[in-house]
């Protein structure tokens, strides 16, 4: 894997950051949804850039927790699902032996 220099802005800072390729467009999409969610909160009511980046953060924050809340329960249920056809194979692979 190459790791490359690039430049990112948030909350009009330029950060230079060493990332792999792989991640470089994941990691500049991830900077403009920040961004756009800034200047989505700068036009409501905040005007300091500590107070945009702690209302942006909360919320990617409980995105991600509440997606992972729900993968966890997908995963769950697919789980059950899976056992449950593997008991049904099982039963239909000793019916025929039979």
């Amino acid at each position: 894997m190459e790791d490359i220099s690039i430049s990112v802005k948030i909350a009009n800072r330029p950060y230079k950051l060493i990332v792999n390729r792989n991640d470089e467009e994941a990691i500049r999409n991830a900077s403009l949804l920040i961004e756009e969610k800034i200047n989505e909160y700068k036009s409501y009511f905040y005007k300091d850039y500590q107070d945009l980046l702690a209302m942006a953060i909360l919320q990617f924050a409980t995105n991600s927790y509440n997606y992972g809340k729900q993968a966890g329960f997908i995963n769950s249920e697919l789980e059950d699902k899976l056992i449950k056809i593997d008991k049904l194979l099982d039963d239909n692979l000793l019916e025929d032996k039979n």
